[in-house]
């Protein structure tokens, strides 16, 4: 069944493994871009409404044309690569200045704790944060996602004891598990296929500079220090 809907976009309803899925094609033009399927009659458009928004330059072509840092994509390739570097350096910051925290709040007990807490809160967001892109796009999802984050770190800065920071790494793990797939929605909704394996390279690289920066221990500086101490005593 094929019905037109608001004059430009075409919904197409057909069964897929004997379950009805709605497809819909964008009319711009005299040409139909690909039906693709969505599950949620709010994400039928959404789609869609991106084609019609673009520039009319940039319609006659699924890929204009250059690379991650052409005009058109910069803003993309860099808000990705900032936010892969923030929770890049959190990630690395935590488990670097961990022994610390456990000697400053005592509770060893959840030291492991702190880190299952993010990775199941990480899990859940990312579960969850599925559904909501469909229906609301990919910016109100985001905008939560770096407030959970960030509420996150400022509970877990200014914890007590471990148990407040168990709870703050959670909120944190919620934050930081809607990045990832925002990130590869926005990817395959907004590069050709050809561009894709650079940014996921792009992005990879955004874990050097963190993963420099965390390559000496304050931990294992503050134990070098005490016995380099130690040894001058027993010198004296």
């Amino acid at each position: 069944m094929v019905t037109d809907v608001r004059g430009v976009d075409r919904q197409y309803t057909a069964q897929r493994g004997g379950v009805p899925r709605t497809f819909v094609a964008c009319r711009v033009g005299a040409r139909d871009w690909p039906a693709r399927p969505y599950s949620r009659p709010s994400a039928l458009h959404a789609r869609c409404a991106t084609i019609h928004a673009m520039r009319p330059a940039d319609r006659l072509s699924p890929d204009p044309g250059g690379g991650l840092w052409s005009p058109t994509r910069r803003n993309l390739t860099i808000g990705l690569v900032l936010t892969i570097t923030l929770l890049a350096f959190e990630s690395l910051g935590v488990s670097t200045i961990m022994p610390i925290v456990a000697d400053e709040l005592g509770g060893l007990q959840l030291y492991g704790w702190v880190f299952t807490a993010a990775m199941l809160g990480s899990l859940i967001g990312i579960v969850v944060v599925g559904g909501i892109i469909d229906r609301r796009g990919l910016g109100a999802p985001f905008a939560v996602g770096i407030a959970l984050f960030a509420t996150g770190l400022i509970l877990g800065g200014l914890a007590p004891s471990m148990e407040v920071l168990v709870v703050a790494r959670f909120i944190q793990g919620l934050g930081a598990g809607t990045v990832p797939p925002i990130a590869y929605v926005a990817i395959g909704r907004s590069l050709p296929e050809r561009l894709r394996p650079q940014m996921f390279a792009t992005l990879s690289t955004a874990w050097v500079l963190p993963g420099c920066s965390a390559r000496r221990s304050p931990a294992r500086s503050a134990r070098r220090s005490a016995g380099a101490s130690c040894s001058s005593a027993c010198c004296r």
